[in-house]
């Protein structure tokens, strides 16, 4: 009852277009985002210290990161995307910000533009691989939800899904939520705007295995409004869902 809305960041680089993305809590507390222009200019990753209440660069190229994660061991995991991005998943070292690269190919191809992940208690990293922006030719015909097991290797996990953005477990592990926002374009300044497709939340059983089972669940379907972009969970298995419908902006429950 008591909420209220604080303003940690405004964005104002001098640049064409843009938007803030993937805001991570690491281990010490502070919150990393995403700050992703258009074209050439690499983006960055910004830190915000709730101690001191500023905002500063962490990364002055940050290789067009996107959805960001902290793992088991303090890494702060990225996912890279296109428009002259890195297209695969990336891992900084906060205290020295060492770069390395995680994976960028599935089977040869370079990923479309990884835009999302979560990370399940065994290390594995689940990522969603759309494509919105970037002249970049695709190499993978799917834009499929996938899964990089800690030995390296890539398993694709769903391409039932038009247009994978924002995933999320559940506590249990047993269920992987995925937001189907599917515009219908790999640039979203395309004009005129071609009609939407899916613009869903669905949940899909995972097996012992940590991979799909049984059927496919709707759980919201925003039909031709605009929808998810990014989503979280809390410890209860409530899912917090970035909503874009102009009809209703915001967070739901």
């Amino acid at each position: 009852p008591d909420a209220k809305l604080e303003l940690l960041f405004t964005r104002s680089l001098p640049i064409k277009g843009g938007l803030t993305e993937g805001p991570a809590v690491a281990p010490d507390g502070s919150i990393y985002f995403s700050d992703i222009p258009m074209g050439p200019d690499k983006g960055k990753i910004m830190r915000f210290d709730p101690k001191t209440g500023k905002t500063e660069v962490f990364a002055e190229d940050s290789f067009k990161s996107n959805g960001l994660k902290f793992d088991r061991e303090g890494n702060l995991v990225a996912c890279e995307g296109a428009d002259e991005g890195g297209r695969g998943i990336g891992k900084w070292n906060i205290k020295t910000k060492e770069h390395s690269v995680i994976v960028d190919r599935f089977m040869g191809k370079k990923f479309n533009a990884p835009n999302d992940l979560c990370i399940d208690s065994k290390g594995r990293i689940y990522f969603s691989d759309p494509k919105y922006v970037g002249a970049e030719p695709r190499e993978l015909e799917a834009r499929a939800v996938y899964r990089v097991n800690p030995d390296g290797g890539v398993i694709e996990v769903t391409r039932n899904v038009e247009k994978p953005n924002g995933v999320v477990l559940s506590p249990d592990e047993k269920t992987l939520y995925v937001a189907d926002n599917n515009n219908n374009a790999d640039d979203i300044s395309v004009t005129p705007k071609p009609k939407p497709g899916a613009m869903k939340v669905y949940a899909f059983p995972l097996d012992d295995h940590g991979l799909p089972k049984g059927e496919r669940k709707t759980l919201v379907d925003f039909g031709a409004e605009p929808g998810c972009d990014g989503m979280t969970v809390d410890a209860l298995g409530h899912i917090y869902i970035t909503a874009r419908s102009p009809k209703r902006p915001g967070v739901l429950v």
